[in-house]
């Protein structure tokens, strides 16, 4: 699988010769079936229709990040609310604090 990560750091190249058309294409071809071989069936058919892997790659690293920025945010939000009680145990309360 080396040399094909090219597929998901650029698109399809306009002006090329034939052998680096068909090295990309093989590379998108590799990601790509990589890619969604590997996503539940729900995702399977949200990325599907997708052609090029670096589509799918950049729709997902946009998705995904904004999630977990979105995540973090509330589990800084609920540090910043928790407060010790002295009538507790340490550890029953960081238990507490650790469940969902």
């Amino acid at each position: 699988m080396h040399g094909v990560v090219v597929a998901l750091t650029q698109s399809e190249p306009i002006i090329v010769d034939g052998k680096q058309m068909e090295a990309w294409l093989y590379a998108n071809k590799v990601c790509r079936h990589t890619i969604i071989s590997t996503l539940s069936n729900e995702l399977l058919d949200v990325y599907c229709s997708y052609k090029e892997a670096k589509q799918i790659w950049d729709s997902m690293i946009t998705k995904y990040i904004a999630e977990d920025a979105g995540k973090e945010k509330f589990v800084i939000g609920n540090y910043y609310r928790w407060e010790m009680n002295d009538e507790k145990d340490i550890k029953a309360q960081i238990n507490e604090y650790h469940k969902p």
